[in-house]
This record gives structure tokens, sequence and C-alpha cells, in this order.
């Protein structure tokens, strides 16, 4: 039996071109069949924004924020919000997450959906409280970078409860890698979704109300949230955040090249420097937490010697880290930590930003580019100070920095020549996670193979959805078969609104707490049928925005060179292979000569109208 405020998905459309705010309530089977997240946001998105005539910064393409239903409950770090939206940097759909307060926030203050369309007249805030939702001119906010933003905002704006999201100067000036920054330090990176906003004029959304809970603290949620820690406790993953943060894969990546290095040109550096050991005479840090999350793995730091002495910020997850250190052949933790500040205060997504500077680098010390061309810029590994003046004119568009706001892809294209063999992207164009998945083939498609452009989950055994052997690393139609499996678990993470370190053992005691809240009566199988709904449903979203197999296929000649050196040389030997795609699409039910999702699939699936969208002939 549901406790507390029931989950229904209450939306709120407004219009910024007009001002118009409507109210309205998703219907319950609709709402049980998307459950929440990325899944209620593809469903709006497919229905709402037609990709074969809507550009991403069109005013009739929309940025969807979505909760789900364990956010704002007590189920452990449930303030997770979703965007949906068209993506500039592919032209695809995307549906990017950040932890932090934002989707519990919205609950509390009453919506489950939050959807923009059209543009403002000028530069605006919004503001949603309790009792109303106003729209503001921008004013003064303007050009700010998105911590300060968040400080001087909220102490505007006041209430018990807050949470904002923003824009930095990356998202105004339209760069195709633009994020949207969450309550300092969580951001919702993938495919540009700040340059979407940027693009309506909207610089800020502030939630502010005097709510902190959508669920009682009855005894059935005392366990049920207990029996999701131990089942998140037990994963490998959850064990090491628990323990160290996501800062422990320097310390368990290295024996299996997976640290990414020099733009994946090499796996053989002083990986040792950013050991536990090491990184404690680093940092003075004092532990934060996102919503409801006990683990506090992250925290606020000061860095304690090197060139940043004293700077104090945010600590960094893993991924952007690595980004400002080893991928880019800087030795200082401490500017490492100084440069993720920019990125994020600047409004960028870290994942592409890393792979454009590491790019940007490798072809400047390799002779593409000169110092006429760069403007001066000695861009050599390790230079931090070149890099933060290149993040500052890429957010600007000055210089050279100006013509890198396409990321990845298109720079190798601008530069030409071998710089087309230099670039780290997926064939959507799309750089990867900042690690390197080329350490072993079940973990290399994980990105490959994601409609969302964002973490699409590793191919290997799992009994839930029916990985009972042990797989071969070597068997490539095996690989592709798991991961068709192992994709839809992964994707379900998006849809409960929860951190994916909550969920990402066992998915029965994260379904049985969505039952509590919701008053259903899921079971896993349920749930899963949920998972190949929303995944078809995307794959045909792409297809229609121009996706196609050969597209697909073709990942960039960097991203798909196995390790030349590092202790994975000469044992992973192959990782691109055509079987693997050809049964992922198989076990999707999807069509292996096109990708598109079959239409019995569909039919199957309760998607019958999207049959007549993909299937013309």
């Amino acid at each position: 039996m549901a406790s507390g405020v029931p989950y229904v998905n209450r939306m709120v459309r407004i219009d910024l071109t007009t001002g118009k705010i409507t109210k309205s309530v998703l219907d319950p089977e609709t709402t049980r069949k998307f459950v929440g997240g990325y899944g209620i946001g593809i469903k709006l998105l497919y229905d709402e924004v037609p990709p074969e005539t809507v550009r991403p910064f069109d005013p009739e393409n929309k940025i969807i924020f979505q909760a789900a239903p364990l956010n704002g409950t007590k189920y452990p770090g449930s303030g997770i919000v979703h965007v949906s939206t068209l993506g500039p940097l592919t032209d695809l759909m995307t549906s990017a997450q950040s932890n932090g307060y934002f989707g519990a926030r919205m609950r509390h203050v009453g919506y489950e959906t939050i959807i923009l369309e059209g543009v403002a007249p000028e530069w605006s805030i919004l503001v949603i409280r309790d009792d109303g939702i106003e729209i503001r001119p921008a004013g003064k906010y303007l050009g700010m970078g998105t911590w300060q933003l968040q400080d001087e905002l909220e102490a505007e704006i006041g209430g018990k409860y807050q949470s904002t999201a923003c824009i930095g100067p990356a998202g105004e000036n339209l760069i195709h890698y633009a994020a949207i920054e969450c309550d300092h330090g969580h951001v919702i990176a993938t495919n540009g979704p700040g340059a979407v906003m940027g693009s309506k004029k909207l610089k800020a959304i502030i939630i502010s109300t005097e709510h902190n809970s959508v669920d009682t603290w009855a005894d059935d949620f005392v366990q049920a949230r207990k029996d999701a820690l131990d089942a998140a406790s037990a994963s490998g993953l959850g064990n090491m955040v628990k323990r160290v943060g996501t800062l422990g894969y320097f310390d368990n990546l290295p024996p299996r090249a997976g640290v990414p290095t020099k733009n994946y040109s090499t796996n053989v550096y002083d990986y040792e420097q950013f050991s536990m050991e090491n990184r404690e005479q680093w940092l003075d840090k004092t532990r934060t937490t996102c919503w409801a999350c006990p683990w506090a793995h992250t925290g606020v730091v000061k860095i304690t010697k090197g060139k940043a002495k004293g700077f104090v910020a945010e600590e960094p997850e893993f991924e952007p880290l690595a980004g400002f250190t080893t991928n880019m052949g800087n030795d200082d933790m401490g500017e490492g930590i100084r440069l993720c500040y920019i990125c994020e205060d600047l409004g960028f997504d870290g994942k592409e930003m890393s792979f454009v500077v590491s790019l940007v680098i490798e072809c400047f010390e390799k002779g593409l580019l000169t110092l006429e061309d760069t403007g001066g810029l000695e861009l050599t590994w390790g230079n931090t100070e070149a890099v933060d003046q290149l993040l500052q004119d890429i957010a600007h568009r000055r210089g050279f920095g100006g013509k890198l706001f396409g990321g990845v892809k298109k720079i190798c294209e601008m530069i030409g020549g071998e710089a087309l063999n230099f670039g780290v992207y997926s064939g959507r164009g799309i750089a990867p996670n900042v690690v390197d998945e080329r350490m072993t083939p079940m973990a290399y498609y994980n990105l490959t193979l994601s409609e969302t452009g964002s973490f699409g989950g590793f191919s290997g055994p799992d009994p839930e959805v029916g990985n009972n052997e042990p797989l071969d690393p070597t068997n490539f139609a095996q690989i592709g078969w798991y991961l068709g499996g192992n994709n839809t678990k992964w994707l379900l993470m998006d849809v409960y609104g929860s951190c994916f370190f909550y969920s990402a053992g066992k998915m029965g005691p994260v379904v049985h707490f969505i039952n509590l809240v919701t008053g259903w009566d899921m079971d896993n199988e349920e749930m899963l049928t949920v998972g190949e709904r929303v995944k078809s449903l995307a794959r045909a979203y792409n297809i229609r925005a121009g996706l196609t197999k050969e597209r697909e296929l073709a990942v960039s000649p960097r991203f798909s060179q196995p390790p030349v050196d590092g202790p994975t040389a000469g044992v992973v030997t192959k990782l691109w292979d055509l079987d693997v795609f050809e049964n992922f699409y198989k076990r999707n039910g999807w069509d292996v000569a096109t990708s598109k999702p079959l239409p019995e699939t569909l039919k199957k699936l309760g998607l019958e109208y999207v049959i007549p969208d993909i299937w013309k002939d």
C-alpha cells in the first residue's frame, strides 16, 4: 500500500514565449507503462517533438525535466533528475541525468514533469514555489558562472528548501556540449542540454519549497530501505563508492588499462601518484551529500599542495578528474580539480570537453596545429594554464576556442588529415565516458549502443535478465546478446528515480520500494518490459531523427583501436565486431539489416502507433 503522497505524474507545461502555464496529470496507464525519468521523458519527446522537422535549437524543441517514483522519498540517493530533449551534439535524443536535490525538490513542490517549450522574449529565470510559478528577467545573472549564480539566486529567492538548475556562459553561447548544472557540482551533461536551454533564453530554474518529503517513515519503508542499501553495498560498484567514492577507480582501473591517458594514445603512465594514499596528501576534505544519500562519497576539498594550493572546490568524480589529469597529461591533482571547477562553472559537459582538450593537445604536439592556429596557446601535455584559457575561449566563442563549439567529431573534421585518426567518439558522434573503455570488449559497447549517449551498461552474466551462462570474452555474438539484456536493466536505473550507485545491484529491492510508493504490484518481469518498451521507443525516435545502422557502426579509428601498450596490449586484440551489433539487435527484437524495432516487437510492447513512423513501406 502506498504511504504518504501517492505517486502520480503531475505535469506543468510552461510556454516561455507567451508565459502560459498549464497543469495536468498524466493518465495512470501511461505512467505505469513508462514509470518515470527517462521512460516518461522519451514518451513525451516522441509524441511532441517530431525530429524530422524540428532541430535542437528550434522553438518547437522541448526540454523535459522528469522525476520518478523514488524521487524525494527516503530511498537512498533519490534526488536525481532526468532531462530529455533533442540534442545538438548528435541531432538525436538525449536523456541525461544529475544527482543532487533537483528531482526530489520537484516532487516536494508538486511536479513530476516540467515541460519547457518556446523561446522567452528576453533572458529569463523560472521560479517555482509551492504557491505558484513566476518567470523573471535574468538581469544581473546573465554571463555569470554557475557556482556564483546558484549562491546569489538562492539568497535572493529564499525559502526553506531549494534547488537550482542553471547554465553557464557555454549554454548562453550555444556550445553544443553545454550542460545544465545543478546543486553545486551535479551535472546534466550529455548531448548539449545546456545549449538547448540557452536557445530558449532560460538562464536558470530555481525551486523553493517548504516541503521536505513525499513519504512517511513507516516500518515497511524502513525495512525496504535497508534491503535496498544491503543490495547496493553487495554490488562491486556500491562497495567501492561506499568506501572511497568513484576516485577509487584510480586504484582499481590501472591494472586493467582503464584510466584514459593522453587521448587514448597510451596506457603507460605513473598512475600511482593518483592512488588513495597519495590523494590524501593533496586534499583536506569535508564530506557532503545528495538527497537521502547515506554514503556521502564526495565533499568539499581544499588543495593542500601544488600550484592550486589553497583552492577550495567540490571534490570531482573520477571521470572529470581523470579528464583533467591523465587524459591531458597533467600530474598536478590540485590543478586537475581546479580545471574541473572551471569546466562546471562555465557550464560544460566534462566528458566531451575532456576529449576535446586531449584531441587538440595531441594535434598540437604532433604539428597538426601551430601557435598561429591556436592564437598563441601552447597546448602541450600538462599545460593547465593554456587549457584554462582554452576553456574560457570556447565558452565565450573567442579566437581558436570559438571554432571548437561542435565537439570532438566536428573538430576532427575541421582540422582534417591525421586528426581524423585521433578523435575518440562513437558512431553517433559523441565522446565516451572518461574511462578507457577499450580495456575489455564487455565494456567497450556500452556507449556505442546506448540510445541516450550516456552509460549503457556492461555485457556479462546476470540471471535477472536471463544471462545465465558464463561469458566468453572472445565470443562477440554472445557479448552482443548479453548486452541486449544487461542494457535493459541498466537503463531502468534512469527510470526509477535513484542514483545508480543504489540501484546497480539486485532489481528486487528497488521494485519492491517502487511498489510501496505507488501502490502497484509490479514484479521484475513487468519492470524489464518497461525497460524494453523505453529502449525500443527511444530507438524508433532516433531512427526518425536520422540514426542508421551504418552510422552506428562508424566508430572513430582511435576508439576502435585495441591498446598499443600497457597491461592489456596483446591481450585485448579485437574490439569492434559486427556480431556484437547484430546480436544486440536480435536480443531486442530489432531488424538486423536496419536496426529498426520490428513491427511485432512494437506490437508486443504496446507501441503499435510507432510502426507507421519507421516502417513507411
